[in-house]
């Protein structure tokens, strides 16, 4: 049986672990440098992206995009190989405007569908980005903020950018427990890579906020509200 000394010592002891907790897992850790990210990524005007995901044996996807606020614009190409689908290999070149979506046929020819939902216009996304909101084609740094699990890990270079990797366990939207892993730039506080044991996914991300331009379809085909069809010349 413990006495009052021993009591005292154990509840020192209990307190510094405790702390010792939570400062690894939020206040000079996970939680304080996501915040950190948050607050970043509002600055975000442009970014590239590169991807590769095998959410299962069968598929197998690799892309790269950019998005460009001030254009308004952004581009998505995507290669396919899935063995429960027909053709089983296949690409898809996607590049969203305000006044639409494209998809780049095999033959050169483009198609056009007006946007439906606000959010799929690059101006929404680019809002909600400044608001510091997750938003598609990026990694949801609220999200992780807010519900991860943190465990800070070695520094690497991504892209010529030196980075924190940061372990983080996460819910993914109510499916399970998911692990990642994100690397945060030391000085912007960006991420430049991020993989997933949920879909099997590693993306890299690069030239943040810088000159990039994103080819559009020709004005024919982006003043037309109508399906139609044309070649980039």
């Amino acid at each position: 049986m413990l006495n009052s000394r021993g009591v005292w010592s154990f509840g020192i002891i209990g307190t510094l672990l405790i702390g010792f907790a939570v400062f690894w897992l939020s206040p000079d850790g996970g939680e304080t440098e996501f915040a950190r990210s948050v607050e970043a990524m509002k600055q975000v005007r442009s970014y590239r992206y590169v991807s590769t995901t095998a959410p299962r044996p069968s598929r197998h996807t690799e892309g790269n995009g950019e998005m460009n606020c001030s254009q308004g614009a952004f581009h998505q190409l995507v290669h396919v190989v899935d063995q429960d689908l027909k053709p089983s290999d296949f690409v898809e070149e996607t590049v969203r405007l305000n006044t639409g979506t494209f998809q780049h046929a095999d033959d050169g020819t483009w198609s056009r569908r007006t946007l439906s939902e606000g959010w799929e216009k690059p101006q929404e996304l680019c809002r909600q980005l400044a608001n510091g909101a997750d938003i598609q084609f990026f990694p949801d740094m609220r999200h992780m903020q807010s519900k991860g699990i943190f465990k800070k890990g070695k520094k690497k270079t991504v892209n010529g950018v030196t980075c924190r990797v940061w372990l983080v366990d996460v819910v993914e939207y109510g499916s399970g427990l998911e692990g990642r892993t994100v690397c945060l730039g030391l000085n912007d506080h960006l991420p430049y890579e991020v993989t997933s044991d949920y879909d099997h996914s590693h993306t890299m991300f690069s030239d943040f906020n810088g000159a990039i331009e994103v080819l559009e379809p020709p004005a024919s085909i982006a003043a037309d509200t109508a399906t139609t069809a044309g070649t980039i010349p």
